[in-house]
């Protein structure tokens, strides 16, 4: 069992596009990025009915899936090179793949408190209009690597929306990363079209479906924040359409944080930037709980792990109810960059109610327990 960590895991998760370092596309790419209209590509998607479904995912051998991820994750590309040897650390797919799955889940949204859309279920990641978001950006390289395990007889018809979520949670388990459980049970959507209300960016493989959403037709700026900052989506738009987050294309809140306006009492002259920390606990919660139904707890684990990790690379925090990870602000380790998330955690826990009941030191278990819905 690996005893390894680096940055890189929580990094490679941390909403940052990054440019493409290879020309080519990897092997498969075609299985996980279909191209517009999907002509004569397999699509291997899982049945539609449920108890169809069901019924494949009783005779699915779990641990040989662990393991056929595990062997993929760890043989690096040379079209689009794992993560480690840049640190010194063994090459791993583990922080692409849970970008892959937190970004496919990431597009969950409650509304009215009663009703969600969105999410990993469909596996909707793969289509326009999601595949063009900017945060979606290099995803299809992940889901090329990954598809050496699509293709794999056994798991031609196991769902991507649960290949790609699993997927997410074997690079932390198998990293050491406190993760006890998974549920298997979603299946596959045709096409993207259900994705459309969720917001469309790019239309480049659009065959004519839709238009932009970009910018958001309804937005705000917060009282405090300079009108000359990006303007916030609103949740629901003037055509009915809820708004996750607070930029189309964007899974989450734009990283900066809001810009003070020059007046305001908070805006000292001379620091690098004007970006509040106190809006930005503000706005998070606007995002992450009111929009995607997190409870505060989990919203503020999720930010002090993920940037912890950023700082320190060896600290994850793990709620009562559940673990999960994202990093909302990257900077260069400068003094002022310490200084600026500390000041907003230290802000954030006073309107963002926080109880951490356990801090994990890292150690690894294989074992790991399922449920099938």
């Amino acid at each position: 069992m690996k005893f390894y960590y680096t940055s890189s895991l929580i990094l490679a998760t941390s909403c940052i596009t990054r440019s493409p370092i290879v020309e080519a596309n990897c092997p498969f790419f075609e299985t996980g990025t279909p191209p517009a209209g999907h002509p004569s590509v397999p699509n291997l998607a899982s049945p539609q009915d449920k108890t169809a479904y069901k019924s494949y995912l009783n005779q699915l051998d779990i641990s040989n899936l662990y393991n056929e991820i595990t062997r993929v994750m760890y043989d690096s590309k040379s079209c689009w090179p794992a993560d480690g040897p840049q640190d010194n650390d063994i090459s791993s797919y583990a922080g692409l793949f849970g970008r892959l799955a937190w970004h496919c889940a990431g597009t969950l949204r409650i509304i009215n408190g009663t009703k969600s859309e969105g999410g990993c279920e469909g596996g909707g990641i793969r289509f326009w209009p999601e595949r063009e978001w900017r945060d979606n950006g290099n995803l299809d390289q992940a889901r090329a690597i990954l598809s050496e395990v699509k293709l794999m007889p056994e798991y031609n018809l196991l769902s991507w929306g649960d290949l790609i979520t699993f997927a997410g949670t074997v690079g932390i388990k198998d990293s050491g990363g406190p993760t006890n459980k998974f549920c298997f049970g979603r299946t596959d959507n045709k096409n993207g079209n259900d994705s459309i209300k969720l917001g469309v960016e790019g239309i480049t493989d659009s065959s004519g479906l839709g238009k932009t959403d970009s910018p958001c037709g309804t937005s705000f700026h917060w009282s405090e924040q300079d009108i000359t900052d990006d303007p916030r989506c609103n949740q629901t738009q003037a055509d009915g359409r809820i708004q996750a987050s607070h930029s189309v294309g964007l899974i989450y809140v734009y990283p900066h944080g809001p810009q003070l306006k020059a007046e305001h009492p908070e805006f000292v002259g001379g620091d690098v930037h004007q970006r509040s920390a106190r809006l930005s606990a503000l706005e998070v919660r606007d995002t992450f709980s009111d929009r995607m139904g997190w409870t505060d707890q989990e919203t503020v684990a999720l930010i002090g792990g993920g940037k912890f990790s950023d700082l320190f690379g060896l600290l994850l925090l793990h709620t009562a109810s559940c673990f999960r990870f994202v990093c909302l602000w990257s900077f260069l380790l400068t003094p002022s960059a310490f200084f600026y998330f500390f000041n907003f955690y230290e802000i954030s826990l006073l309107y963002i109610i926080l109880s951490i009941k356990r801090t994990y030191s890292w150690k690894s278990s294989r074992k790991l327990s399922n449920c099938k819905r």
